[in-house]
């Protein structure tokens, strides 16, 4: 066995950043720039107008009254040249005639015929309710740097500024592989000593959580024939493979071996965890193979350790592992030396409580966890009130 710090290194280590992708930017929620974006603009492109009201000259303020000149409206330029004490109708978004530097709005403007009054001047100031041209960015600036993860914001902001399609790095292609002759799909009826699998589902909402949806699935009984093709087939089309079940040293556990006659470098198998021990982890090429334990708490505790940390890197990201912080035990755990155990908890403010269920065929506890407790290998356990670490899973 080697170490939970040994294993992720070895992970990291072996996992390189997929090449970038030129794509649309409306497909590209989550992604990472693999470039620095430029404003091919100024932002805004003119200066506007950010309230309905009157254009006027800040020179002529002290004339109160106004004649009103015409209109400007948002999406045409009427070409009108602001005239010496005159106003021009402006509406939200409309181009700011040429000229004009102020704007008041209506709410502070009576309009009779052809003229504007403006009703209260104090407080009215030059460029007051102006959008100035490249007041956001100018032209030929940095927009985003690469590195950014683009979200909502700067999906926005990007097309703002006209920009339709970006360089990111690429996402994975995605295997997961179940095995085991015991799995029924969810909805149909339990045979004798059949159990529901539930893996694969668990899997593809972990993955769509961090927006990874080029995904298959596919369902292999404990026979080494059809194991050896699925996986063949699997590492022809996939960027990472991950498979549950059959990776520990029952008598019907063929994965490994499966593995080794498709020359998959086998890198490490078993480390010193609690729960998950069996996991195994192996290259082919630049691909990525995970074996997980088919216990369900197993392989999400493999899955946010290792994969997620591994999946980010793929995907271009600065920082791979989920973020942790230090928190208050607000129960006893104990526990012999030499593995590292992963606690489902619910951490609120700077504590943490364990959650019952703790074993690694129980899920129960997974939906009401937002963390996990990490009590290291040395350790024998820790009393309430001691800090243990804890590595955020909710942020997902």
């Amino acid at each position: 066995m080697i170490s939970v710090d040994e294993a992720l290194q070895l992970v990291l280590q072996n996992t390189v950043s997929l090449k970038p992708v030129k794509q649309k930017i409306s497909d590209a929620l989550g992604a990472v720039l693999a470039e620095t974006i430029t404003s091919p603009i100024d932002s805004p492109p003119f200066a506007q107008s950010s309230m309905d009201g009157y254009a006027i000259r800040f020179a002529d303020i002290d004339r109160k009254v106004f004649k009103i000149q015409g209109v400007n409206m948002a999406g045409r330029d009427s070409g009108l040249i602001l005239q010496k004490g005159a106003a021009i109708r402006i509406f939200t978004g409309a181009m700011l005639p040429k000229g004009a530097d102020t704007i008041v709005v209506q709410e502070n403007a009576i309009a009779r015929d052809d003229t504007m009054t403006i009703i209260d001047p104090t407080g009215i100031k030059k460029n007051v309710f102006v959008r100035l041209q490249g007041q956001q960015i100018k032209k030929n600036k940095t927009a985003l740097p690469a590195g950014h993860v683009l979200n909502a914001g700067s999906i926005g902001y990007l097309t703002s500024l006209g920009v339709d399609r970006v360089k990111t790095f690429a996402t994975p292609r995605i295997g997961i592989l179940t095995t085991g002759d015991e799995l029924q799909i969810p909805g149909k009826k339990l045979k004798p000593a059949q159990i529901y699998e539930s893996n694969s589902y668990t899997l593809q909402a972990l993955l769509q959580e961090m927006n990874l949806d080029k995904l298959t699935i596919s369902r292999i009984p404990d026979n080494p024939e059809k194991l050896f093709a699925g996986f063949k087939k699997a590492l022809r089309q996939q960027d990472v493979i991950i498979i549950t079940g059959g990776v520990s040293v029952g008598d019907y556990d063929y994965v490994e071996h499966v593995l080794e006659k498709l020359k998959v470098e086998m890198i490490f198998h078993n480390v010193a965890q609690k729960p998950g021990r069996p996991m195994y982890f192996g290259t082919f090429k630049n691909k990525l193979v995970f074996a997980l334990p088919g216990n369900p708490a197993s392989v999400m505790v493999c899955f946010y350790e290792y994969l997620y940390p591994a999946l980010r890197k793929m995907m271009g990201h600065e920082s791979y592992p989920l973020p942790g912080a230090e928190a208050i035990c607000t129960s006893d755990y104990n526990k012999k030396s030499g593995l590292t155990h992963f606690l489902k908890g619910f951490a609120s403010g700077d504590h943490v409580e364990i959650l019952e269920g703790q074993e690694s065929f129980l899920l129960s506890s997974f939906a009401k966890a937002n963390c996990l407790a990490i009590i290291p290998s040395f350790s024998t356990g820790v009393k309430s009130g001691e800090k243990v670490i804890v590595h955020f899973i909710d942020h997902l």
